[in-house]
């Protein structure tokens, strides 16, 4: 199954506890999306959205987007030395990144958003 898990939590972990939990009894594997969203607008560290969503139990994979080879590199690290993260640790992540991107408009949800760019 392909599904968001931002670490904004928009239903307070519901979705999260329902979802994750209703596959792993379905023995379902789940890719993760939009897990990094748009963290580099708010500085919000990339890599450690992406350790909260591989922390969630459940989430088999994750995709994300790179913006430079950079990228791929602490992408790679993250994977490679991956530790958990600890739940007070993402419900403190998850709290500062709702401040962090409470202003910020998603670009999906922006006028004249089509396919990734916005037109007009």
């Amino acid at each position: 199954m392909l599904t968001i898990f931002p670490a904004t939590q928009p239903d307070r972990g519901r979705y999260e506890e329902e979802v994750l939990a209703l596959a792993r009894s379905r023995r379902i594997g789940v890719i993760a999306m939009k897990t990094i969203r748009y963290g580099h607008s708010a500085a919000l560290r990339p890599t450690e959205l992406l350790r909260y969503a591989l922390s969630l139990d459940g989430v088999n994979t994750v995709i994300v987007g790179l913006d430079s080879p950079r990228h791929l590199d602490e992408n790679a690290a993250v994977a490679s030395n991956f530790r958990p993260m600890k739940q007070a640790r993402r419900d403190e992540l998850s709290r500062h990144a709702k401040r962090a991107l409470a202003a910020v408009l998603p670009p999906w949800d922006r006028p004249g958003y089509l396919d990734g760019r916005i037109v007009g």
